[in-house]
């Protein structure tokens, strides 16, 4: 009888042993699964608070900050030579100036799409900004800003 207990007991432990091991294995299978995370198809974005407030705000006194992010395209994609910079430096002021054109973005009624915008602009900044100084450098960061913010504004019914 001593004999059937101790073999229960072990097969139990044993049984308890492949138990925690298949768990870590789920564990570490799950925090090593990070494929998605540079994926901007998959960053969630924050609920939109005021749907056709914003839609108007855009259309209407934000349509700049749609012209610039427009301008900015062919940075965004990476087609932009540092002669195409340097032309597109010196046409972006008749969108607006630095500091109107933050104001605006910052008087957009939905703070996720004004959050979405401000990041857009901060990448524009630094891919411009580089690629006038001829490197390369920086159109990660704005395609990425730029994929989520078309998303955005596709669930608004814009488009770029």
């Amino acid at each position: 009888m001593m004999q059937t207990k101790g073999r229960r007991l072990r097969w139990w432990l044993i049984l308890l042993s492949l138990a925690f091991v298949a768990v870590g294995i789920a564990l570490v299978l799950s925090l090593t699964d990070r494929h998605k995370a540079g994926d901007p198809d998959y960053v969630a974005l924050p609920p939109i608070a005021d749907m056709s407030a914003t839609v108007t705000y855009l259309n209407g006194p934000g349509q700049p900050l749609l012209a610039l992010v427009s301008a900015t395209s062919p940075l965004a994609r990476g087609d932009a030579d540092q002669a195409a910079c340097q032309t597109l430096l010196t046409t972006l002021p008749a969108l607006g100036e630095p500091p109107a054109v933050l104001a605006l973005a910052a008087g957009i009624p939905d703070a996720g799409t004004a959050d979405l915008v401000m990041n857009d602009l901060d990448a524009t900044m630094s891919a411009l900004s580089a690629c006038v100084q001829g490197m390369r450098s920086g159109n990660d960061a704005l395609t990425f800003s730029r994929a989520v913010l078309s998303r955005r504004l596709a669930d608004l019914g814009m488009e770029l």
